[in-house]
Order: C-alpha cells, then sequence, then structure tokens
C-alpha cells in the first residue's frame, strides 16, 4: 500500500475512534464535589459564630415541631435514612471495587485494554469515596454525619456514573455515542447541582435558625 494511502487509513481510523475528551469527565466530578464542598461551607458560615455547637448539631435540633412525640418520630426517620446511607455507599462501593479490581486483573486482554485510564481511576475513584464516606463520618444523630453521608454518597456515584459514561466511550463506535455520553454526564451533573442547591436552601431555613444560642 502507498504512504499516503496508509497514512490516510491510519487517519481516518483515529478520527472514528475519537470520542468525548478525557478531561471533560474530570472536570464533571470536580464540579459535582466542588458543588459539596460549597455545602459544606454554606454551613460552616451559618455556624461561624458559634462552630463547636454547629459541628454538635443533632437533627431533631432542626425541627420545628415542640411535639416531643412528632420530633421523635421526625427524628428516627431520619436517623434511619442516614444509616441507610452507609448501607448504600458500602453496597455500591464494593461493587465498583469489585469492577474496578476485575477490570485491573484483565487489562491487558481484549475488551478491557481498549479502556481507558480515565474510567478506570473514575471506578477506583468512586469506590474509594463510597466506602470512606461511612468510616469519616461515624458519629451518630449529628447533621454533619447526615450532610457528610450523604454528600459523599452523591460524591462517590457521581463518579461511578462518569465511569460508566468513559466505559461507553471507551467501547462504543460512531458519533452518537459521544452525544449519548455527553447526555449522560450533563443529568448526573445538572442532577447533583439542582439538589445542592435545594440543600443549601433547606440549610438556611432550617439550620441558620438552629444555630441561634
Amino acid at each position: 500500500m502507498p504512504t499516503a494511502h496508509l497514512v490516510a487509513a491510519l487517519s481516518v481510523g483515529a478520527t472514528a475512534n475519537v470520542g468525548v475528551p478525557r478531561l471533560w469527565f474530570w472536570v464533571a466530578f470536580a464540579i459535582v464535589s466542588g458543588a459539596r464542598l460549597l455545602l459544606f461551607g454554606h454551613f460552616l458560615l451559618l455556624a461561624r459564630r458559634n462552630l463547636w455547637s454547629g459541628l454538635r448539631l443533632i437533627t431533631s435540633q432542626l425541627y420545628q415541631t415542640t411535639d416531643e412525640r412528632e420530633r421523635a418520630a421526625i427524628h428516627e426517620s431520619v436517623a434511619k435514612e442516614t444509616n441507610e446511607f452507609v448501607d448504600g455507599c458500602l453496597l455500591a462501593g464494593t461493587l465498583a471495587l469489585a469492577a474496578w479490581t476485575a477490570l485491573f486483573a484483565v487489562a491487558n486482554q481484549a475488551p478491557a485494554r481498549e479502556l481507558s485510564s480515565t474510567s478506570r481511576s473514575l471506578l477506583l475513584v468512586g469506590a474509594i469515596v463510597l466506602v470512606g464516606t461511612p468510616i469519616l463520618f461515624r458519629a451518630p444523630d449529628c447533621y454533619t454525619t447526615y450532610l457528610g453521608r450523604r454528600s459523599g454518597q452523591m460524591i462517590g456515584l457521581t463518579a461511578v456514573g462518569l465511569a460508566f459514561a468513559s466505559l461507553a466511550d471507551d467501547l462504543l463506535r460512531g458519533d452518537p455515542r459521544i452525544v449519548a455520553v455527553l447526555v449522560g454526564v450533563v443529568v448526573l451533573v445538572a442532577r447533583d447541582l439542582t439538589e445542592t442547591v435545594q440543600s443549601i436552601i433547606a440549610q438556611r431555613k432550617y439550620v441558620g435558625p438552629a444555630l441561634i444560642p
């Protein structure tokens, strides 16, 4: 085959395999992580005048009702939800870690060798965040535990979701996959940003008054 034809064939093949830039996945992950850090920052800003009390704030102090029975019922439901975050984190983190281990073990075999380092790295980061979150946030009933577990769960699940999107971009071919991957990434980021904004509004409404001495 003439050199010009060979170069043209290689160029066409390279173009056909061009997908979403790897940096975009990390930018999406950074946006979600930054938004969750902003949520923590907002809480610390609300508690700046009484930081120690803010860090020890228990969820029952956030309820407007004065009926003890109703407060106990709400508190129990929040405690249950907080504990469910642990179960969700550990389950998803264990599965993500198992998937990463399997991919690492067959990294030199098809089709695993076609995967980018971004796909494997995001999967590992998601597993670490999901498994590590319950270890870092262990104090029962504290609002910071609720906030930390929820934020860790969303950051970890976003990393795993982005890893799956990157895997799809690695393995699929054709231009439609780029659109599908980008839509998936945008949906993941938009969903978490929406929830973060709602959480900030709720913090201002409920947490702020509870921190007033």
